[in-house]
């Protein structure tokens, strides 16, 4: 498929104002790091013809939006290893399956207080940390390319950035009392 120029703008335009927060919703929902990016990836292709619709909405609106085609396909994906896991999958895989189901359905509170939460944490990581969180949520870097640059397995650096996430989400947490992440 090729994109016109104004569709590609469009494009572009929705992919930097989004890409961040959105990788973040679904990385709620699943824990492989490349299933993320490729359901990232599944949710721009998918709103391709309405990208220029898209991208003259406002921020939060277009963000509602596009959340709604990642829930739909993160459960999309979910029906399918559950029909090919049918006869193997435990009683207890199936009732996380469940609640994270009823969790994809809350919005994710990206008040002021939260937004402004989130960035003195990131800023109060240590230095290398808040380069990677930089580099793979802002700047588009795989986490491979974060792993070959500080000469690193990628598994290595996909738990390191684990890790960051798990200090970012005590931070806010502590900040912002009730917020989710």
């Amino acid at each position: 498929m090729r994109l016109t120029p104004p569709q590609r703008e469009a494009l572009e335009k929705l992919v930097a104002d989004h890409q961040g927060r959105l990788r973040a919703f679904l990385a709620r929902f699943e824990a492989d790091p490349d299933v993320v990016d490729e359901t990232l990836q599944e949710v721009f292709i998918a709103v391709i013809p309405r990208a220029a619709e898209l991208s003259g909405r406002e921020v939060d609106d277009a963000a509602t939006y596009l959340r709604g085609v990642a829930r739909n396909l993160v459960r999309l994906r979910w029906r399918r290893q559950s029909v090919s896991r049918r006869h193997s999958e435990n009683a207890a895989r199936e009732i996380a399956r469940r609640t994270m189901d009823r969790d994809l359905d809350d919005e994710p509170g990206d008040s002021a207080e939260f937004l402004s939460a989130l960035k003195l944490c990131v800023e109060g990581l240590a230095g290398h940390a808040r380069k990677l969180v930089e580099g793979y949520y802002f700047e588009n870097t795989t986490a491979a390319e974060l792993a070959r640059a500080a000469r690193q397995s990628a598994a290595s650096m996909r738990m390191t950035l684990l890790r960051i996430r798990r200090q970012l989400r005590t931070c806010v947490e502590a900040r912002v009392p009730g917020a989710k992440l």
